[in-house]
């Protein structure tokens, strides 16, 4: 008699509203069925549907693991990322927010991000390969996010390195500064 395995519980929580959180659950579900794992999977589809009293029911849920790519910057999905990283099952943490639970693997935590400076970086190094602009910008993403900044900065580092020179707009955190970005350009 063939015995079957306990069929993974795994709730993958991102941001559907967003190409991004969509792409990422298609690779996931790409990735099950390369490898014909049957997950019974719990998809929460935005900040919403993942709360920090439903992050402390998974041990009740009998949840195995969770992937978990959700912004952290409301006081309420901090508590949610902080009961998260104190749960005793695996997590994979893609795209991670500046959250301090999140910024380093741990034994049962996997952090997937991208490498923000090579981005910066490699984009420098694609417009140079166009030709020689007499100006360059970067535009930073409206929340103020750190990978953003960062990314700005290795840009404009990039092209220093290279005699060009690079303006950075100073974007407010959370406004739209659409006017004032039409002023700055």
């Amino acid at each position: 008699m063939r015995t079957h395995a306990k069929r993974k519980r795994v709730v993958i929580a991102l941001d559907m509203a967003k190409p991004d959180g969509r792409r990422k659950l298609a690779g996931i579900m790409s990735y099950l069925a390369a490898h014909r794992l049957h997950w019974d999977l719990r998809i929460k589809r935005g900040r919403d549907e993942f709360t920090e009293g439903g992050v402390a029911d998974f041990p009740n849920w009998g949840i195995d693991g969770v992937i978990y790519s959700l912004p952290t910057a409301t006081p309420e999905a901090a508590a949610c990322a902080d009961a998260l990283a104190r749960l005793d099952i695996p997590l994979v943490v893609i795209d991670p927010a500046d959250h301090p639970a999140f910024l380093r693997r741990t034994r049962r935590m996997a952090v997937v991000k991208a490498d923000t400076e090579s981005i910066g970086l490699i984009a420098a190094d694609h417009f140079l390969a166009q030709g020689r602009c007499r100006a360059y910008a970067y535009i930073p993403d409206l929340l103020g996010r750190s990978w953003s900044r960062r990314r700005g900065q290795s840009f404009a580092d990039a092209l220093r390195r290279k005699g060009a020179t690079c303006r950075i707009f100073p974007s407010t955190r959370g406004q739209n500064d659409f006017s004032q970005l039409r002023a700055w350009l």
